[in-house]
């Protein structure tokens, strides 16, 4: 048969590599154009020469029939970030998508992020006919993972890489896993869009979700965001401190120890470790202290601040 792989991700490139080690034919890959890419792309150009397929970037998928009716494909597999429509996954026999939860639970988007933010210790990746409904279509297969808690956005994706793998390559050697697909039970949620204020950290919230948060939004994506005075500090790792007392009746955002990096402060139940992106993202705040009665972190006027102090991109997912 063969197969085309639309995707930005790492991914992507597992679900091709999956069907290489099916024995199929990998016809082509396709991306996006490189200004339109997710946080966490990578270049796929080079994997999809060196493997005899063609590659192709495009603005809009979904403008591209002709494009994918030349590739004379049988079958489809997807990552995209964006919603086919009926014009495009109808053109092969059959298209893929790959989902990171266990559908029909949490259709929608930014599946990882969520799961790890909302504390879920079992997922699944589930692959699944494409049709005109947002994560809807009939299951093929699903591959169960773990949530550990140590888990960050990025051991979940390699997770989820692994899984893609070798669920592409169980679907292409067992077609009748195709035919015998089966429509998803009643019922299910949708996980909407992430935004801003599912990234900004509050010392009223517990250390448990300050640290999810954070774990969730790592490099490659834009970091959960402090908001110190005027400044949006990027916070690339969080974690619980033991060993320092913190009685009961200190404020949420007191500052028990402060470096050019790295603050340690009072949350909802006891105090959280945040290390910034940058090495001197703190050093503003190492001679202020006095004169702020006594060190203190906040959030202040967090709804009127300007776009060009608060910034939030997060695509794909």
């Amino acid at each position: 048969m063969r197969c085309v792989v639309i995707g930005t991700t790492e991914c992507a490139r597992s679900l091709a590599k999956g069907i290489l080690k099916s024995g199929h034919t990998l016809a082509a890959v396709i991306s996006l154009k490189k200004e339109l890419l997710p946080n966490n792309s990578i270049s796929l150009e080079l994997f999809a020469r060196e493997h005899g397929a063609l590659y192709f970037e495009v603005s809009d998928i979904n403008q591209e029939e002709l494009l994918l009716k030349n590739l004379k494909m049988d079958i489809l597999v997807c990552v995209w970030p964006k919603i086919l429509r009926e014009n495009i996954f109808k053109i092969p026999e059959i298209t893929i998508c790959a989902h990171p939860t266990e559908l029909p639970n949490n259709r929608g988007r930014h599946a990882l992020h969520w799961s790890k933010v909302l504390g879920l210790k079992q997922s699944a990746l589930t692959f699944f006919e494409v049709d005109s409904g947002i994560d809807t279509g009939k299951i093929i297969l699903q591959k169960f993972f773990e949530l550990d808690e140590s888990d960050t956005i990025n051991t979940l994706n390699d997770k989820i890489n692994i899984l893609a793998e070798a669920g592409i390559q169980e679907i292409l050697n067992n077609c009748e896993l195709i035919t015998n697909r089966k429509s998803q039970r009643q019922g299910g949620n949708y996980w909407r869009k992430r935004n801003l204020h599912d990234v900004l950290l509050d010392m009223r919230m517990s250390k448990e979700m300050i640290i999810n948060i954070v774990k969730s939004f790592c490099s490659p994506y834009p970091c959960a965001k402090l908001i110190v005075d005027d400044r949006v500090i990027d916070i690339q790792e969080a974690y619980e401190v033991q060993g320092l007392e913190c009685p009961i009746n200190i404020e949420h955002g007191k500052v028990f120890n402060l470096s050019s990096c790295e603050i340690v402060a009072k949350c909802e139940n006891g105090l959280i470790g945040l290390k910034s992106k940058n090495d001197k993202d703190f050093e503003f705040l190492m001679n202020a202290f006095d004169e702020r009665g006594g060190g203190y972190i906040f959030i202040l006027q967090v709804i009127i601040w300007s776009n060009t102090k608060l910034s939030f991109s997060v695509s794909g997912g």
